[in-house]
């Protein structure tokens, strides 16, 4: 009777934790869709959701390849409790090629390369007094060409 209990204690937690990570994924998503993705507009959505729940004084990178010749939107979007969000973009040896500070709910950033490359996009959620989590995204799209 122990064995059975001491066997199903961890597998309930993992179960737990997974839920509740998920959901939390989950809905950093939706807010990705139904809030972000509307910004982006006139430009198709690359069909990637780069959506995570960040703390104040937390960074995240996405590293991406952008092709030559195209107009990409690059979209930053986040949640009312982040107050404020700098931007790095990188290249691969991570020289610093675009700083800029977020501070509106939706900032986006238009780009042309004349080259394909891969790009690092850094954000950097600034340390406030008081901790606060939320959720931010990146979505990023392109202009079909004529």
């Amino acid at each position: 009777m122990q064995l059975r209990y001491i066997l199903y204690k961890p597998i309930f937690i993992i179960y737990l934790f997974s839920i509740i990570s998920y959901s939390g994924y989950s809905q950093c998503k939706d807010f990705s869709v139904n809030t972000c993705k509307l910004a982006l507009h006139p430009f198709i959505h690359d069909g990637m959701y780069n959506a995570h729940v960040l703390s104040t004084g937390e960074s995240a990178e996405l590293f991406k390849t952008f092709f030559a010749e195209l107009n990409y939107r690059v979209l930053v979007c986040k949640s009312d409790k982040i107050q404020s969000i700098q931007m790095v973009v990188m290249d691969t040896k991570h020289n610093v090629l675009y700083t800029y500070n977020l501070d509106e709910k939706a900032n986006t950033w238009d780009l042309v390369l004349q080259s394909s490359q891969q790009l690092i996009i850094g954000l950097n959620i600034k340390k406030q007094d008081q901790i606060e989590s939320g959720c931010v995204s990146i979505l990023i799209g392109f202009e079909e060409k004529p």
